[in-house]
């Protein structure tokens, strides 16, 4: 026995075919967006969390100044062992919060890993992300950009794909 096709079913599985291999690369490509998504935002958490724990590094030069200079003015006199005891533990319960931070911007590092594909050190051998902006002037027009965003965003081409898919199913 051989199947005989007729009337144009195999135009149709030709175009349902067709259609699935579009709804197939619109996925593949709103699921790239949505990794280089993540890696951006895992990149700006790196780069947030190491200046926080520069400034808190910083803070606690300053906090470990002043426990030198109650120290000497405890020595000449000037306050009581009270308030020289008060900065060292203020001193202390900040060096304790500097290093949870300093352990959080290891961490923000350690989880650029992931989208990188690769060891965070052998592709920053100094440990240190280069968190500089360069900023350009952009002249764009709003219509422009909203006509832009509604034809190329990875979600609705694959919106799109899916509607043609189910019809020529």
């Amino acid at each position: 026995s051989v199947m005989v096709e007729t009337a144009g079913k195999r135009g149709a599985r030709i175009r349902a075919a067709e259609s699935n291999v579009k709804l197939t690369e619109a996925n593949v490509d709103m699921f790239l967006h949505d990794l280089e998504s993540q890696s951006s935002a895992l990149f700006v958490d790196a780069c947030r969390t190491g200046k926080v724990a520069e400034r808190k590094q910083f803070s606690l030069k300053s906090f470990q100044d002043l426990v030198w200079a109650n120290d000497v003015r405890y020595r000449a006199g000037d306050i009581g062992m009270l308030e020289l005891r008060q900065t060292r533990v203020e001193a202390d319960r900040y060096q304790t919060e500097v290093t949870s931070t300093e352990a959080d911007a290891i961490i923000a590092q350690t989880s650029l890993t992931a989208p990188l594909g690769r060891q965070f050190k052998e592709i920053f051998p100094d440990s240190r992300i280069d968190c500089e902006l360069t900023s350009k002037n952009h002249d764009f027009e709003l219509d422009t950009l909203i006509k832009a965003a509604s034809a190329n965003r990875d979600d609705v081409r694959s919106a799109k794909a899916a509607v043609e898919n189910a019809m020529d199913n």
